[in-house]
C-alpha cells in the first residue's frame, strides 16, 4: 500500500482491500456495512504508522469507473510541528 500511494499519489480503498484479500488472506479485511470489502483496523494502524508524515486517509466524494469511490489514500505534504494538531 506503502509504495502504491507514494508512486503514483494515490491509493483507493476498495483496490488497497481487494489486494489484501487476495495477497495475505480474508483475515486482514472485512465486509462493511455497505457490502464493500474494507481494510481491517490492525492493518490500518501498521499503514498509519509507517506513513504518519506523508499519507492521509480521506472522505472524498469521486467518481470512478461508474461508482462513487468514498475513501482514498493521498499523499499530502508534511506538516512542519508548528502547524499540526495536538493530540
Amino acid at each position: 500500500m506503502r509504495h502504491q500511494v507514494f508512486a503514483h499519489g494515490v491509493l483507493y480503498q476498495d483496490d488497497a482491500a481487494d489486494y489484501i484479500t487476495k495477497r495475505f488472506g480474508p483475515q486482514f479485511t472485512y465486509e462493511n456495512d455497505s457490502g464493500g470489502v474494507s481494510i481491517a483496523s490492525s492493518v490500518l494502524d501498521s499503514f498509519r504508522r509507517l506513513t504518519r508524515d506523508g499519507v492521509v486517509w480521506v472522505v472524498q466524494d469521486i467518481e470512478r469507473d461508474g461508482d462513487v469511490v468514498r475513501h482514498i489514500c493521498r499523499l499530502e505534504a508534511a506538516k512542519p510541528d508548528s502547524e499540526k494538531p495536538e493530540s
